[in-house]
């Protein structure tokens, strides 16, 4: 049965971004939430990215899905074509936007 995020950690980056993520990532233990990854990085690298984070960490990693449930102990990285949007009762849905679409 699986069980809803309590709590959204959202980590960010840019240039450095992967080393940095690997490095947080063998390390870190979610309890009672779950983690979404934002990494600007061309887009024919976004699956390369998740399975690079796979190997370095314990915790199920995905590249999210518009309509995923974000639960307990999972990361999800965001596609670099996409912007997220966070929403639902409480705020565990994910929507998924193509990045030209989005209003200013």
């Amino acid at each position: 049965m699986r069980k809803l995020a309590n709590r959204i950690v959202v980590l960010c980056a840019s240039t450095g971004g992967p080393k940095a993520i690997s490095f947080i990532l063998k390390k870190l233990l979610l309890k009672n939430s779950s983690m979404i990854i934002i990494q600007h990085i061309t887009p024919n690298f976004s699956d390369i990215f998740v399975e690079n984070l796979q190997e370095v960490s314990s915790l199920p990693i995905k590249k999210i899905e518009d309509g995923d449930v974000f639960e307990d102990g999972k990361v999800y990285v965001v596609p670099s074509t996409k912007h997220l949007v966070v929403e639902g009762v409480n705020f565990g849905i994910s929507k998924l936007l193509d990045r030209d679409k989005v209003d200013s």
